[in-house]
């Protein structure tokens, strides 16, 4: 995964934190790439497919789709937390103007 901004803000948010949360996060990073990687696999309903897959069971749907809204939900809280280090120098500049 490319540094995008989520990224920059989840290691902006424990530059201080401990090793666990790190790879707790990272982790986190891997279960978006995952979730794309099985979309584009041709698991996802987005490409059109003639068939239905298989090979899946709904434990792995269940557990795709859980993974996605715990990722999805750490990124807006992330992006959403007014006091996160990586909002300081935006909140400077708005001081200084």
């Amino acid at each position: 995964m490319s540094e995008s901004l989520p990224k920059k803000a989840l290691s902006a948010s424990v530059r201080s934190g401990s090793k666990a949360i790190k790879k707790i996060l990272s982790g986190a990073v891997n279960i978006a790439v995952s979730v794309a990687e099985l979309r584009n696999q041709g698991f996802g309903s987005g490409h059109g497919q003639a068939s239905v897959p298989s090979g899946l069971g709904v434990r792995h749907a269940r557990l795709t789709v859980n993974a996605a809204v715990t990722w999805c939900e750490l990124i807006l809280d992330t992006l959403g937390d007014p006091v996160a280090p990586w909002r300081k120098g935006k909140r400077d500049h708005l001081r200084k103007s």
